[in-house]
């Protein structure tokens, strides 16, 4: 654990006081326990839209579907199709 030192205007630090000891009781720590919560809050807050906008892209891809690769001269049913020979000497 580190010690970080904040400079806040009187107005914050009062939110922040008032905000430790409603959530924590006013207990030892209870300042860096709000701290704590506003930073991960803030932290999934920033993450959250960027993860929307990929899954949002991974559905449409999903749904408009997606080529594998195969020659277009090549058709295949199944997957087994595509090993049915490689392995014919294996038991």
């Amino acid at each position: 654990m580190t010690d970080v030192f904040l400079s806040l205007d009187e107005e914050r630090e009062r939110k922040l006081r008032e905000l430790s000891r409603l959530r924590y009781g006013g207990k030892k720590g209870s300042l860096s326990h709000a701290a704590a919560d506003a930073i991960e809050l803030l932290y999934s807050a920033q993450k959250q839209p960027h993860e929307k906008k990929s899954l949002e892209r991974l559905v449409q891809t999903m749904e408009k579907g997606f080529k594998i690769g195969l020659a277009s001269n090549k058709a295949y049913e199944s997957r087994a199709d595509i090993y049915a020979g490689r392995f014919s000497g294996i038991n």
